[in-house]
């Protein structure tokens, strides 16, 4: 992505609808006159980044990661067969923490990719499901870890011979 700057090069008047259609012409996704509002820049960037991140975020329908298997599509998770029941947002967070495996993930990232912009939605809401997907998935039984570091937030974590951290990263 680049930002393109149309008026400076074009002589043209300030606020015409000619810069608006130069600009667009010239490849922006889209134009902001020089006398906009703060908010609106604010509110067009939040729409920019929204739309990167959906076109980025079309996950992998299933991953092995060790001995789970993960079909994100079918919202199942099993471990050696066995499927584990896991509410949609388990499997949300179980699936950021694998496909960051042995990344730190800090509370308030987790909050924003699992809940959005929940205003309801605390701290102590992540660590209860953290502590819940660590007893469904007898994550320590089968090499894994998923620790909270103090402060910061929390990391999966394991063996590497018992990771599957390709399909993690």
């Amino acid at each position: 992505e680049q930002l393109l700057v149309v008026h400076d090069e074009l002589d043209l008047p300030a606020g015409s609808a000619r810069v608006t259609v130069a600009a667009v012409d010239a490849g922006a996704d889209d134009f902001v006159p020089s006398d906009s509002a703060p908010e609106e820049l604010a509110a067009r960037i939040r729409a920019v980044i929204q739309r990167q991140q959906s076109r980025s975020a079309q996950p992998v329908q299933s991953v092995r990661f060790g001995e789970y298997l993960v079909e994100y599509g079918t919202q199942t998770v099993t471990l050696r067969g066995k499927k584990i029941a896991l509410t949609p947002k388990e499997l949300d967070l179980f699936w950021v923490f694998i496909t960051n495996f042995e990344r730190l993930l800090p509370k308030a990232e987790l909050m924003a990719s699992i809940w959005g912009r929940d205003k309801a939605i605390t701290t102590h809401t992540v660590s209860q499901h953290v502590y819940t997907l660590r007893n469904k998935l007898s994550l320590a039984r089968n090499g894994f870890q998923l620790a909270a570091v103090y402060g910061a937030g929390y990391r999966l974590q394991g063996h590497p011979e018992s990771s599957a951290s390709s399909a993690a990263r």
